[in-house]
């Protein structure tokens, strides 16, 4: 059975954005790492190029939603209240967040709980992303008996990238079609669309597991 829904964000009135979108993003790196039972969590990331987004991915084996913050060199990533999966599979939780900007070179990037819980961070950035608004359009679904999950969403603009979020209970990932795996396979990993929707429109990733209770949370990324 399949569950999901979709939210969309306002669409801004200023920017680049439109007609002037330009095919600009490019995958710049990835890192994870899975993590003891902590209230803080650390991952050292690298970041290189120009017009930089960091995307995370979390998986915290916890029923509750227990992050209350994340930062890289410092700095607060922003938390859609709509990126996230609560309790499902059960006794897990799944967010998918991001910072415009982030600093260049190695820093470390910080995630922090209100209970003590295991985790594994997925921390991937790109480059050539729009600096003022991310996340433009958010969906979430699971799958109870499936071996594999879609996310599946509408980009709004030209040359949009679609990233996504997905766990499983118990083995490693596959990328399906039009869908490519960043890092190494694991039960929860950060899939990409691989390069822009263009023209805009609906595009669907695909994560396939020998595995069933699945998650995810898919969102579109915008070009400059």
């Amino acid at each position: 059975m399949f569950i999901g829904h979709t939210i969309s964000a306002a669409k801004p009135t200023t920017g680049n954005f439109g007609p002037t979108a330009i095919d600009s993003i490019a995958f710049d790196a990835a890192s994870a790492v899975t993590t003891a039972s902590g209230t803080s969590h650390n991952l050292s990331h690298t970041t290189t190029g120009t017009n930089r987004l960091l995307v995370v991915g979390i998986f915290v084996a916890n029923s509750g939603d227990i992050l209350t913050s994340v930062t890289y060199n410092g700095v607060s990533l922003t938390i859609p209240a709509a990126a996230k999966r609560i309790n499902y599979p059960a006794n897990e939780c799944e967010y998918l967040i991001y910072l415009i900007n982030p600093a260049t070179g190695t820093n470390t990037l910080t995630v922090n709980f209100s209970v003590a819980a295991v985790c594994r961070i997925h921390a991937v950035s790109y480059t050539g992303c729009n600096q003022t608004t991310q996340f433009e359009q958010i969906t979430t679904n699971t799958a109870a008996t499936s071996t594999s999950i879609t996310g599946s969403l509408t980009t709004l603009r030209d040359f949009s990238w679609v990233v996504m979020m997905a766990r499983n209970n118990g083995a490693n990932y596959s990328a399906g079609a039009l869908t490519t795996l960043r890092g190494t396979a694991e039960t929860s990993n950060v899939f990409d669309s691989g390069g822009p929707v263009t023209p805009a429109g609906a595009r669907t990733l695909t994560a396939t597991s020998v595995a069933a209770d699945q998650a995810c949370v898919t969102a579109s990324i915008i070009s400059l």
